[in-house]
């Protein structure tokens, strides 16, 4: 198979939940360039403010976009915390479950995007400067969610009486693909 054919070859194996990561990951990755685009143009002083303006805007839109992806389409997955009969339950046993910290965290990316799009479009926050804070607030808490939820996922891959605990990174795509790559080879 030819390298597009087999890129086509994977999607088409993996599904809709692959469509999902990779649009999620487009944008997200569009809304960085253009973002950077316009703080370095803005640094420069080599671009006009109102290029500046607009490509920052554009950079907003594509992040709530990539937030839109990540709340769309989500395949229904039971949590960790349910699946573990073993473990005594906690209020904080949910620190310990990375796919409920990916999905919380989905959330708050999704509310600081809409918080910034808002903030981008309308003018009502011009003299009220806690509404970038605000938005800052929520983008620290998803940060540190994914973060967490990361730390989980790292730790959890540990030999226990000579086996291998299932982690959620083997559920992820990544782990999809490398299975179907050894599959087709």
């Amino acid at each position: 198979l030819g390298q597009s054919a087999y890129w086509y070859h994977a999607i088409w194996i993996l599904g809709p939940a692959v469509y999902r990561e990779l649009s999620l990951a487009t944008a997200f990755g569009a809304a960085a360039i253009f973002g950077v685009w316009s703080a370095v143009g803005d640094a420069s002083s080599k671009m006009d403010a109102t290029m500046v303006t607009l490509l920052d805007s554009v950079s907003i839109h594509l992040y709530l976009l990539s937030a839109i992806f990540a709340l769309c389409g989500r395949t229904q997955r039971p949590h960790q915390q349910e699946n573990d009969d073993h473990r005594t339950k906690t209020p904080l046993s949910f620190l310990e479950d990375a796919e409920a910290l990916e999905d919380l965290g989905d959330v708050f990316f999704g509310v600081a995007s809409i918080v910034d799009v808002v903030l981008c479009d309308f003018t009502f926050d011009d003299n009220t400067p806690w509404w970038p804070v605000v938005s800052a607030v929520f983008w620290i808490i998803d940060a540190l969610l994914y973060l967490r939820g990361d730390f989980v996922v790292l730790y959890r891959d540990k030999k226990l009486d000579g086996t291998t605990v299932t982690t959620a990174a083997s559920a992820s795509m990544g782990a999809d693909f490398v299975s179907m790559e050894q599959d087709v080879i």
